[in-house]
């Protein structure tokens, strides 16, 4: 005989195949995006998906009143349809109850003696603040670890003459894992440190890691809605674009179209076609930027996929649902095939 909570799991189940047999992942994302809309902080909005598999589990003897309800709002459910599975747990909780009182009508729980010098247990206020510190400690070494990844790849390009530019991937994983103004002062602090391997002209191209931060930064709420990866390519892109126009207005204005870049071979080749200086800058650096920010974007995606556990809040889980769901949906497509 099916318990109280199998027979809400089976339940729920049913709603998640009903639903077009909704990933876990998925579920997960939708619950994050449902919270951070209600104002959680979205390195705290996502719920383990271990915790979520759960909840569909046979032979539970309680159910997350909050979780279920989360999950039958990510599963496209009415506030209505809310109410009613969140009275069907609450009574599924009285009937466990009247069943363990009929098993064991006498049963008292054991009365453990007082140990004096037992040391007492750390408040929850205590170790809440505990958690904060240290996720704000990790928040600032992973900005000073983005701030070395751009200088060393500043290092890169001008002892190596790279034709790239590499030196925003710690701009890109501080914008999109710690916020856009993060990512900003990461691009600061390295455009302002690079002068140091390469010269003052660094510093005003601080302008170009700028943007790419706060592009990267707010694009990533942008991807977070739908969780596509083909946003996130067409970011990348965005980011390389924006990046070329105001580069390009500072190599114009500031620098007579260079600063000694190994991609200025490519411009000079443009200009001797008889374009004009303007129109071959832009062509050539929108070029290398292309190429530089899609390099970037999906090293950064990669270098998330390893801080995910350490640290929340990135794009990658959100990615990594749209990768599964298509899998799922491809893997279906060839089991009817």
């Amino acid at each position: 005989m099916l318990s109280p909570f199998d027979r809400i799991v089976d339940d729920l189940q049913q709603l998640r195949l009903d639903g077009g047999d909704v990933p876990y992942a998925e579920i997960v994302r939708r619950i994050s995006r449902n919270r951070i809309a209600q104002g959680v902080a979205p390195d705290a909005s996502r719920p383990a998906r271990s915790t979520v598999y759960d909840a569909f589990r046979r032979g539970r003897t309680r159910l997350n009143l909050e979780l279920v309800s989360e999950i039958v709002r990510a599963l496209d459910g009415t506030e209505k349809d809310i109410e009613s599975w969140r009275l069907r747990c609450l009574q599924a909780r009285r009937e466990q109850a009247a069943t363990e009182d009929t098993e064991c009508p006498g049963s008292e729980e054991p009365v453990v003696p007082e140990r004096p010098n037992a040391p007492l247990a750390e408040p929850e206020a205590a170790k809440e603040t505990k958690q904060k510190i240290a996720v704000h400690v990790r928040k600032v070494i992973l900005a000073l670890g983005c701030a070395l990844a751009n200088l060393l790849g500043f290092w890169l390009v001008a002892n190596l003459g790279v034709p790239l530019y590499l030196d925003m991937l710690g701009t890109a994983v501080a914008a999109m894992m710690l916020g856009p103004w993060a990512g900003v002062g990461v691009a600061v602090a390295t455009n302002l440190l690079g002068s140091g391997i390469t010269d003052s002209s660094s510093i005003p191209f601080g302008l170009v890691n700028v943007t790419g931060a706060l592009l990267w930064g707010y694009g990533a709420l942008w991807v977070r809605r739908k969780g596509a990866l083909r946003r996130y390519f067409a970011l990348n892109l965005l980011v390389g674009f924006a990046c070329t126009v105001v580069a390009t207005s500072l190599l114009v204005l500031l620098f007579g179209g260079g600063t000694g870049h190994a991609s200025e071979g490519t411009r000079m080749n443009l200009e001797s076609f008889g374009l004009p200086m303007f129109v071959a800058v832009f062509q050539s650096n929108l070029l290398y930027s292309l190429a530089d920010k899609m390099l970037v974007g999906f090293i950064a995606l990669a270098v998330m996929a390893q801080l995910n556990g350490w640290l929340r809040g990135s794009i990658f889980e959100d990615l990594e649902s749209d990768i599964t769901r298509r899998l799922d949906i491809d893997a279906g497509q060839e089991q009817r095939a």
